[in-house]
C-alpha cells in the first residue's frame, strides 16, 4: 500500500512516498516541479480528491469499504448520506453511495430510504423529494428495492403486478379524458389551419382589393369603382396570357393551360367557401365559448345531460326552411349560462352530430346592445357565416324591454334575425327567468312561433350533492367533507333560503366553507392582535389628550403611560411575528396536501406508461422503479409529513362540518334580510 502526504523543504514543495517493507519504511523523495501536469486545475482537483478529501468524502468511503456484515447505518451515518445528495461532491460519491444501498441488508435499506425522504420534506430542506427521487433510480437496483418490499408485505409480488393492478383501476376513466381531451385538440387544429387558410385568402383579396367586388354597388360612383378594379384585372390577365405565349409558343395551348387554371382556381375557391371555409373566430361584443371551451377553461357540468341533449337535438334539426330556437327558462341561478358552457364543451371535444361538430358557440349579452349598429355590425361580421354560428343570448327579455330608454326596437330586429330569411341567424339560444318571460315575451306570437321553450328547474338533491362533491375535489381536493353535511348544505339552503335557486346558493356556502377553512388566519391569534392594537390606540389617545393639559412628559403619569405603549408595541411586534410564522407553516402545510395529490395523479400516469413500454428494457425498469419508490417510499413519507403538520394546528379545521355550515347559512340568512330592510322604505313615525 502506498501513501503519499505533503511536507516542505527549503520553500519547495516535494512529495514523500512510504512504502512498507519488511517492516521498515523506505523514503523515495521526488520533485514535483517537474513532475506537475500541465494544467494545474486538474492537478488541484487530483490533490483535493486523493490527497486532501473532505471530511464527508472521507466519511463515505470508509462506509463504503465496509462488508455488508459490518455495515451498520446510524443516525450519524444517515445524515452525512443526506448531505452527500445536496451536496456539490455527489457526483464523484455517486459510486460510494451505491454500493452502500446495494451492500445494506433490505430492512437497513429500507429505514434508510424512509428517513432519507422524511428528512427532504422537512421545512427549509436543500433536497427536494423529486431530486432525491430521481437519484434513487441510478444508485440501487430494482431487485433490491423489491426485496425491502417483500421483507414487510407478504402480498406483494412484483412492482410491474402493482402497476397493472392501479392501471386497470383508473384506465377506464383516464382513458376517457384522454380520448375527450385528443378529440379537442383534433377539432382545435382542424379549425386553426381552415383559419390560417381563410386569413391568407382574406389578405389576397385585400391585397388585390377584392373584398366586396361582388356585392351590390351602393352608388354610381361605387359601381365606375369597380368596373375599373375589373379592367385592371383584364389587362393583368392579358399580360399574363401573352407572357404565356411567349414562353409556350403557342397560343392554343396558353388558352388551355389559362382556361384549365382558371376552372381549377374557381372550383377550389366554391369548395373553400361552401364547406371548408371556418366561422370567425371574435366577433365584436361576443365570448368565444367554443374557443374557452378548446382551451380547457370550462369545467365540465354534471347533472344536466338530459337539458343538453334537448339543445343538441332542436338545433340539429334546424336548417335552411325551419327555425326551432331554443329558449331556457329558469330562476336566477339554476345554471343556464353553465348548461351553455357544457355544450361549447362537446362541440370542442366533437361529441354532437355531424352538423354540428363545426359550429362555434358565442355568448353575447342582451343587455349590452344599446346601440342600434352594434347588432348589425355583428351580422356584418358572420356574413356567409350564419350557418356556422351559435348565438347565446343571455338576458334575451332586454331587447323587448325599455324601448323608450333604448330610442330604437332591439327586439323587432332580433325577431327578424330568427327568420328563415338569409343572412339571417340559423341557430340562436336565449335565456331568461320566468317573470322576466312574461312581463317581456310571453303573448308575442311571432317570437313564440320561433322559439322552443326549454324549463330549467333547479337541481334535486342528488344532482345538487354531485355538483358539490365535484365543487371540492377541484378546489380543495385535501379538504374533507362528510356526504351528511352535502345533504345538509341542500336542505339548510332550500328551508333558510328559499328564495335563492339551486346550485348556485348550494355552490355559494360551499365556497365560502371552502375559503374560510384554507384561510392561513388563525382567527384567534387576528383577534388577539386587533385587542392590542386597540388597547394601544386608545392608550395613545389618552396620552396625547393629557400632553395638552396637565399632564406632561416628564410626569409619573406620563411615564407610566410611555412604558404601557412601549410595552404594548413589543407585545403587537411578537404576535405579528406569532401570525406570520403560523400563516407560512398553513401554508407550507396547503402546499404539501396539493403536492401529495399531485403525486397521486402522477401514479395512476406512471402505471399507464409501465403498461406501454416495452418489457427488458432499460426505460421500463426506470419507470419500475421510480414507481416503485414513489408508491412505498415517497407517497408514505407525505402522508406522514402531512400529519405531523396538521398535529401543529390542534385548532384548525381540516373537514367542512355541519357547525361551520350552520354559522355560514345563519350569516347569509342575516346578510339577505338586511339587504331586504334596506330595499323597502322606513316610514317615520310623528306625533
Amino acid at each position: 500500500m502506498t501513501v503519499q502526504s505533503n511536507y516542505i523543504v527549503n520553500n519547495r514543495t516535494n512529495f514523500c512516498e512510504i512504502t512498507p517493507k519488511n517492516n521498515t519504511n523506505h523514503f523515495k523523495y521526488i520533485n514535483t516541479e517537474s513532475n506537475l501536469p500541465k494544467n494545474p486545475s486538474v492537478w488541484l482537483k487530483l490533490k483535493e480528491y486523493w490527497l486532501n478529501p473532505s471530511p464527508l468524502h472521507k466519511e463515505i468511503r470508509n462506509l463504503a469499504s465496509l462488508t455488508s456484515s459490518h455495515l451498520v447505518i446510524n443516525s450519524k451515518n444517515n445524515k452525512h448520506i443526506f448531505d452527500v445528495f445536496s451536496s456539490s461532491e455527489f457526483p464523484k460519491l455517486r459510486p460510494y453511495i451505491s454500493k452502500i444501498l446495494n451492500h445494506l441488508p433490505p430492512e437497513q435499506t429500507q429505514k434508510l430510504i424512509e428517513k432519507l425522504f422524511k428528512r427532504s420534506l422537512e421545512d427549509g430542506s436543500k433536497l427536494a423529494p423529486k431530486q432525491l427521487l430521481e437519484n434513487l433510480q441510478g444508485l440501487i437496483s430494482l431487485e433490491k428495492l423489491e426485496a425491502t418490499a417483500k421483507n414487510n408485505h407478504t402480498f406483494f409480488e412484483s412492482t410491474r403486478k402493482s402497476a397493472k393492478e392501479m392501471s386497470t383501476i383508473v384506465k377506464s376513466q383516464f382513458s376517457m379524458e384522454c380520448e375527450e381531451r385528443m378529440n379537442t385538440i383534433k377539432q382545435t387544429s382542424t379549425l386553426y389551419i381552415l383559419s390560417a387558410l381563410d386569413k391568407a385568402i382574406r389578405f389576397t383579396l385585400m391585397f388585390l382589393n377584392l373584398n366586396n367586388l361582388f356585392d351590390d354597388p351602393h352608388s354610381p360612383w361605387e359601381l365606375m369603382y369597380r368596373m375599373r378594379i375589373v379592367m385592371e384585372l383584364l389587362v393583368g390577365a392579358k399580360l399574363l396570357f401573352d407572357g404565356a405565349s411567349l414562353l409556350v409558343g403557342s397560343a392554343a395551348l396558353t388558352g388551355i393551360l389559362a382556361g384549365v387554371t382558371s376552372i381549377a382556381t374557381g372550383t377550389l375557391l366554391f369548395c373553400y367557401h361552401k364547406w371548408l371555409k371556418p366561422g370567425p373566430d371574435e366577433i365584436h361584443g361576443c365570448i368565444n365559448y367554443t374557443k374557452e371551451a378548446a382551451l380547457g377553461n370550462f369545467d365540465p357540468v354534471l347533472g344536466r345531460d338530459a337539458v343538453v341533449d334537448t339543445l343538441v337535438h332542436l338545433l340539429g334539426s334546424n336548417s335552411k326552411g325551419t327555425r326551432t330556437h331554443p329558449l331556457l327558462v329558469g330562476k336566477s341561478g339554476v345554471g343556464k349560462s353553465e348548461i351553455i358552457k357544457e355544450l361549447a364543451r362537446r362541440i370542442a371535444a366533437g361529441n354532437v352530430p355531424d352538423n354540428l361538430k363545426d359550429k362555434k358557440v358565442f355568448y353575447i349579452n342582451t343587455s349590452d346592445l344599446n346601440d342600434p349598429e352594434a347588432l348589425a355590425l355583428i351580422q356584418s361580421e358572420v356574413k356567409g357565416n350564419e350557418d356556422k354560428i351559435i348565438f347565446f343570448f343571455d338576458e334575451i327579455h332586454s331587447a323587448w324591454k325599455d324601448k323608450e330608454i333604448k330610442k330604437f326596437d332591439l327586439g323587432e330586429k332580433l325577431k327578424t334575425l330568427m327568420d328563415t330569411n338569409p343572412g339571417c341567424f340559423r341557430y340562436v339560444i336565449g335565456a331568461t327567468t320566468y317573470e322576466e318571460y312574461k312581463m317581456h315575451i310571453a303573448g308575442k306570437a311571432p317570437i313564440e312561433r320561433r322559439v322552443q321553450l326549454v324549463p330549467i328547474d333547479e337541481t334535486n338533491e342528488e344532482q345538487t350533492v354531485l355538483i358539490l362533491n365535484n365543487q371540492v375535489y377541484r378546489e380543495a381536493p385535501n379538504i374533507h367533507v362528510r356526504n351528511e353535511t352535502l345533504n345538509s348544505i341542500y336542505h339548510r339552503t332550500k328551508r333558510e333560503l328559499p328564495h335563492l335557486a339551486q346550485p348556485a346558493i348550494s355552490k355559494k356556502i360551499m365556497g365560502k366553507a371552502i375559503s374560510q377553512i384554507r384561510s392561513p388566519l388563525d382567527p384567534k391569534i387576528a383577534q388577539a392582535l386587533q385587542v392590542l392594537k386597540d388597547k394601544r390606540a386608545l392608550l395613545s389617545c389618552n396620552y396625547l389628550r393629557g400632553m395638552g393639559s396637565e399632564l406632561v412628559l416628564d410626569t409619573k403619569i406620563g411615564q407610566n403611560m410611555m412604558h404601557e405603549i412601549k410595552t404594548l408595541d413589543e407585545q403587537i411586534e411578537a404576535k405579528n411575528e406569532e401570525l406570520k410564522k403560523e400563516i407560512h407553516n398553513w401554508t407550507s402545510l396547503n402546499d404539501l396536501r396539493e403536492k401529495y395529490n399531485n403525486l397521486k395523479d402522477e401514479l395512476f400516469k406512471l402505471s399507464i406508461k409501465i403498461q406501454k413500454a416495452p418489457s427488458s428494457n432499460e426505460k421500463e425498469d426506470n419507470l419500475l422503479k421510480q414507481f416503485f419508490i414513489t408508491l412505498h417510499y415517497l407517497n408514505p413519507a407525505m402522508q406522514k409529513a402531512i400529519i405531523q403538520r396538521q398535529n401543529a394546528f390542534p385548532n384548525r379545521q381540516v373537514e367542512i362540518t355541519e357547525t361551520l355550515i350552520d354559522e355560514i347559512i345563519a350569516k347569509e340568512k342575516l346578510d339577505a334580510d338586511q339587504a331586504k330592510s334596506y330595499g323597502e322604505p322606513t316610514l317615520l313615525k310623528t306625533d
